[in-house]
C-alpha cells in the first residue's frame, strides 16, 4: 500500500499543484472502488500474505 507523504507536486513548468483533503479522499475512493470484485477476503488475503512475506524476510535476515 502506497503512503502519500507529500500532496504538493512541481511540474517541469514549475507550477505547484495541490490536492485538498476531501479530493484526494474521492479519488481514492473511485480508484479502490472497482479493484477487488471481494474487498473484504482481498484485505484479509493480502493481510495474511504480508505476515507471512515478512516472516519470511525475518528468517533470512536472522542468518545473515
Amino acid at each position: 500500500m502506497a503512503v502519500i507523504v507529500d500532496r504538493k507536486i512541481e511540474s517541469q513548468g514549475g507550477l505547484t499543484k495541490e490536492l485538498d483533503d476531501a479530493a484526494l479522499s474521492m479519488i481514492m475512493d473511485n480508484l479502490q472502488m472497482h479493484i477487488y470484485n471481494k474487498p473484504i477476503q482481498s484485505c484479509i488475503k493480502e493481510t495474511v500474505s504480508n505476515a507471512l512475506d515478512s516472516n519470511r524476510e525475518k528468517a533470512i535476515a536472522t542468518k545473515i
